[in-house]
């Protein structure tokens, strides 16, 4: 547990890859693998709530996925949101420890019974701020940054300072908007379009196990590296 952990991060990203290779590898259907890795992610909030993490930010649909996947495909990731959706703004553990549930990426463009449910949720949990669950969807950084210069554009209308910036990123609402540690399984090493400015200074740590076999004691060891390094922001 946390307690023999001296140094904890605040804002852990998760890219939960390899639900479709774990399917492949264990002769199931892709419904099985996504259905488990999106229980997987609230356990994952369970242990950051355990370890007293902040803020926890999960790789849920990238845009590159939501534009190339199968219709087929996105129809399960998109029944699987709303089934977790419903169930955090219903989830004692969610209003208990005051989580507040964000959605961050272009998940308007998602269908409007996605959205409808999405906006329900985040309603029902807006004036929280104990702890954060961001959910990307529809999410790449590419799209991120570009979204973020045409707000500059129209909103402020001049060239901006450093901390204009930070106040223009999707993540400005939480107390770090700055990404600690990114959690990557099924063995690749990249981020993936995930979040390049917020991770700026992020420790990053993969693994080569699939998502849906992500463990408890796996997330452990993750909080244990993170401890272990010398953070040098740069320097």
């Amino acid at each position: 547990m946390a307690n023999n952990i001296k140094r904890l991060p605040n804002h852990i990203g998760i890219i939960p890859d390899g639900n479709r290779r774990w399917a492949m590898a264990h002769g199931m259907d892709i419904y099985t693998a996504y259905l488990i890795g999106s229980d997987k992610v609230e356990e994952v909030l369970e242990w950051a709530l355990d370890n007293n993490v902040q803020a926890v930010t999960v790789y849920i649909l990238s845009y590159e996925n939501f534009m190339n996947r199968s219709e087929m495909e996105k129809r399960i990731l998109y029944e699987l949101l709303i089934r977790k959706l419903k169930k955090a703004r219903e989830d004692p553990r969610i209003h208990g420890n005051k989580v507040k549930v964000t959605l961050i990426g272009r998940w308007r463009n998602l269908p409007p019974y996605v959205v409808d449910e999405a906006i329900k949720t985040m309603n029902a949990t807006e004036m929280y701020n104990s702890h954060f669950l961001n959910l990307a969807v529809v999410y790449g950084g590419y799209q991120s940054i570009v979204d973020l210069v045409n707000t500059a554009i129209t909103k402020i209308g001049r060239l901006i300072n450093d901390d204009e910036l930070i106040k223009l990123l999707p993540t400005s609402f939480l107390p770090n908007p700055f990404i600690d540690l990114v959690i990557r399984t099924g063995g690749e090493r990249r981020l993936s379009n995930f979040f390049p400015l917020e991770s700026i200074y992020a420790e990053l740590y993969f693994l080569d196990k699939y998502w849906p076999d992500f463990s408890r004691e796996d997330f452990q060891e993750a909080l244990r590296y993170y401890a272990s390094v010398e953070r040098k922001f740069g320097k």
